[in-house]
Formats: structure tokens, C-alpha cells, sequence
């Protein structure tokens, strides 16, 4: 423990200055471990009247105290790194960005670099960040990482809905469900319509006389350079040639 000397006085008309009658609330910014016990973050309040002196639990580098002193016209807010020493005076008390845990500006007790100097070493031994001071002896200084966790089980993936949105929509997957079953839902913009093609080549039609895809052909039928375009499974059947050689090859 360390103990805070605070002395703060208000000026007067006589040029003697008169203790100032107020309050501190002392917080510490993070949950620690102290010994066997979990500290919390609940404040203390010490009266001031001019002076007040009282121990508190030196800081390190996972916390740090945050004051609040409330004077008649005087109230402010600080965050104080307290070393771990016998005592010290509140006024020399380093005050600290709280974001940052850097010093605001470059502090005047000497007490700070010796506090830089006297670490030497840190490492990390299962959960917990060990600092090694010049002269071998070690300071736990807190918890710095978790447990490793158990493997977590494999997830497995069904293909859900697969739905066609307008086109330009973007596209969309979604994985709904809870692991290990879960299931894929897809959404995929429609393309959009292409250009009308060009006209095709025209090609003689084949007369039809059934649905099953027989086709019976007369002479009539036949231009003097035939071409057919049969596809599918088509039969057909061609008229018999008259027994006049004329009637066949006209002149």
C-alpha cells in the first residue's frame, strides 16, 4: 500500500492561504485480482479539509486510479499512476492519458524513470504477463490472455432455397441455421434479355400428314433443286416414279 499525502488550499485576502473544504473519488478503471480476492471497480470517497492522508493499492500496468476532486470552484477529473513506494504526495502523482497510459506531459518526480529503468524483462507464463526488475525479483502483473478453448465441431452445409431476383439486384448467400447443421440459401440476379436475332434462311416446308413424324411426298413436292432440312426422327416416304420415262424427265 501506498500512502496519498493530499494538501489543497484555497488563496485569501490576508495572503495566508486557507484549507479548502471538498471531496475525492477515488475508482480504479479495471477489475483486478489482489492476493485470493477480485477487486471491483466501486470508488471510495475521502473528506478533505485542507489535508487528508490515506493508503491505497499501487498501480500497475493493466490499471490506474481515476480521481474526481470537487472543491467550491474547483472540480476535475484525473487519471493517476500511484508507485509502489511508501508514500507520495498527490500533487506529484503522474497524471496519464487514459487511452494511452502514456504520461500527459513529462513528469518531475524522479520516481518515473526509475520506474521505466527498473524493468528489465517481461514474459508471458500461461495466462499471466510477469515483469523481471533489475535486481531478479519478479511482479505479476495480470491476466493477459484467455484459456486456449475446445475444437470447435464440424459445420455441415445443405443447399437451401436458390431464388432468381431482378436483374441487377446483387447476389446474395445466407447461412441460416446453427452449427453443425446449417443450411445455404442462394440468391442470384436474372440476366437480362438480350437483342432480337436476324432473319433465318427460308427453307421449302415438308407437309406433315400425321403426328408421329411421317411425311408423304408428291411429285409437286419437288422444285427443280430440292434442298431439305430434316431433323429429328423423321420418316419419309417418296411417291413411285411413273413407268413413262417422259412423265419423269420431261423434255
Amino acid at each position: 500500500m501506498t500512502l496519498i499525502q493530499v494538501a489543497i488550499f484555497d488563496p485569501s485576502d490576508t495572503g495566508l492561504d486557507i484549507p479548502a473544504m471538498g471531496k475525492q473519488y477515488w475508482t480504479p478503471t479495471s477489475v483486478r485480482t489482489k492476493d485470493d480476492s477480485i477487486i471491483t471497480v466501486r470508488p471510495f470517497s475521502v473528506n478533505v479539509l485542507g489535508l487528508a492522508s490515506f493508503p491505497v493499492d499501487p498501480t500497475d500496468v493493466t490499471w490506474v486510479w481515476k480521481v474526481e476532486s470537487h472543491f467550491p470552484g474547483f472540480k476535475k477529473i484525473q487519471y493517476l499512476i500511484v508507485p509502489d513506494q511508501e508514500s507520495v504526495a498527490f500533487a506529484d502523482l503522474v497524471e496519464i492519458d487514459p487511452l494511452t497510459l502514456d504520461p500527459i506531459a513529462t513528469p518531475e518526480p524522479a520516481w518515473w524513470e526509475m520506474a521505466r529503468s527498473t524493468v528489465l524483462d517481461a514474459e508471458v507464463r500461461d495466462t499471466d504477463l510477469w515483469l523481471i526488475r533489475n535486481d531478479g525479483t519478479e511482479f505479476n502483473a495480470g491476466h493477459v490472455k484467455g484459456l486456449k478453448g475446445d475444437t470447435g465441431a464440424s459445420t455441415t452445409l445443405v443447399v437451401g432455397s436458390v431464388t432468381t431476383t431482378d436483374p441487377g439486384s446483387a447476389a446474395e448467400v445466407t447461412i441460416t441455421g446453427t452449427a453443425p447443421n446449417q443450411t445455404v440459401n442462394v440468391s442470384l440476379p436474372r440476366g437480362l434479355t438480350g437483342p432480337q436475332g436476324g432473319a433465318g434462311d427460308l427453307v421449302p416446308a415438308i407437309p406433315s400428314s400425321n403426328k408421329s413424324g411421317a411425311v408423304a411426298l408428291t411429285l409437286a413436292d419437288f422444285p427443280s433443286t430440292p434442298t431439305w432440312v430434316l431433323t429429328g426422327n423423321v420418316t419419309v416416304s417418296l411417291p413411285t416414279p411413273p413407268a413413262d420415262r417422259s412423265a419423269r424427265c420431261p423434255s
